[in-house]
């Protein structure tokens, strides 16, 4: 609760440097978002498919064993917004 009332006193008697901090946060966050090329460095934020691969433990038949939590990992695919590049990649 203490950090609430330190951050509305800096709000109060520092306007302009919390405006800048405030500023910077939202800058990063603009400039992070999205997944990058490899070849060319530009961001994408469309996924172009998503695919789910099961990780769950398996019986010997092959059916899932279901003593354990359903496990995996959701694949993305992207394909980079640049015309030139033209590069598609997947990630996790």
């Amino acid at each position: 609760m203490d950090i609430i009332w330190v951050l509305i006193y800096f709000l109060f008697e520092y306007p302009f440097f919390a405006f800048i901090f405030f500023a910077a946060i939202i800058g990063l966050y603009l400039l992070l978002k999205g997944y990058k090329c490899d070849k060319c460095g530009t961001r994408t934020s469309e996924v172009q498919s998503t695919r789910y691969q099961d990780t769950t433990p398996t019986k010997k038949d092959g059916s899932r064993d279901k003593r354990y939590n359903l496990t995996g990992i959701t694949w993305k695919t992207i394909k980079c917004k640049n015309e030139k590049c033209d590069n598609t990649w997947e990630t996790v």
